[in-house]
């Protein structure tokens, strides 16, 4: 029994990558009308089914991706932030940088 068909496979055969068959499969509205019926025609061919442990993989990853960047937000957010300080006695002052010219 051969194995079931991938992403992978109809993007070998229609020459394209492997991401534009899976927009084309979720409809994406940035894939052309064309790309989108050969894909559709070709999964249908080869009787294409999405494969479930990668569907539920890339749920847990999107999951995790916005649980840390929500939790590195906080954490960040909690960092006290230290005070300027004005430059000790006797020290050379910063240097000015000249303003911008101004557009024509």
């Amino acid at each position: 029994m051969p194995a079931p068909p991938t992403i992978k496979e109809i993007a070998r055969r229609l020459n394209i990558s492997a991401s534009t068959v899976s927009r084309a499969l979720h409809d994406h509205p940035s894939i052309g009308l064309r790309t989108k019926t050969r894909v559709q025609q070709l999964a249908a061919e080869l009787n294409y089914e999405p494969n479930q442990t990668a569907m539920k993989n890339i749920l847990k990853l999107a999951l995790l991706t916005v649980l840390g960047a929500s939790l590195s937000s906080v954490a960040f957010a909690q960092l006290p932030v230290p005070p300027v300080l004005p430059p000790p006695p006797g020290a050379p002052a910063p240097p000015v940088l000249p303003a911008p010219p101004a557009p024509p």
